[in-house]
């Protein structure tokens, strides 16, 4: 998701980058470019339908973080497209719990490849994200004024760009705020608690240039 808005006399400029999220549990489907590595911390073997979407999990999207959490019992659950492998895990983790009523033990975590001796732009974000992120820092700092970029391990990412005073608060507040609209829109109540919990839910500023 992006939104452009700028305004007269104040010079402003946002924008946001919100995380795609994909999910699955049982024989949910979700398929993509397999452009992530895949991490293996889990050392129980997998059934044949756990194998089966395990594959789907492997190339679910290209760029993001995501878990994948199995059952006792043979039952598995898979969140991806997320700005940290803590935001899937927990989601993963809630969502594994309450389908098959018992507790669920981390199998594997998935993040986004990148090209070799190249480093993130912005710690905090997804890579997709970051670079997404960059480019619009690239088009924005060259001017007189402050650029912040703000951003949660869930959600995704603001940035501001204003030609008086410092942009952290303004970026800290949208993003926030749209945070929550998105999370109101797209999560359920307990997903929602889990994540907080967790501290995932809160922006925080992870790059700023001062006028």
């Amino acid at each position: 998701m992006r939104r452009g808005q700028s305004l007269s006399k104040v010079l402003l400029t946002l924008m946001t980058c919100a995380a795609i999220l994909i999910s699955a549990s049982a024989n949910a489907q979700a398929t993509a470019a397999p452009t992530a590595e895949v991490t293996v911390v889990g050392a129980a073997k997998l059934n044949a339908r756990q194998k089966a979407d395990f594959e789907k999990f492997q190339n679910s999207t290209s760029g993001y973080y995501g878990a994948f959490w199995i059952s006792s019992n043979g039952g598995w659950s898979f969140f991806a497209g997320l700005n940290s492998t803590d935001a899937a895990s927990v989601l993963a983790k809630l969502d594994c719990e309450k389908v098959n009523g018992r507790a669920c033990t981390l199998y594997a975590t998935l993040t986004p490849k990148r090209a070799a001796n190249r480093a993130a732009p912005f710690e905090g974000l997804a890579m997709k994200q970051a670079y997404d992120a960059l480019r619009w820092v690239r088009r924005n700092k060259r001017t007189r004024g402050s650029v912040s970029l703000a951003a949660n391990p869930h959600f995704g990412w603001y940035a501001w760009s204003r030609n008086s005073t410092s942009s952290d608060s303004a970026a800290l507040r949208d993003c926030n705020r749209n945070a929550q609209e998105f999370n109101k829109s797209n999560l359920k109540e307990d997903q929602i608690a889990a994540l907080n919990n967790a501290g995932l839910l809160k922006c925080r500023v992870i790059w700023s240039q001062k006028s």
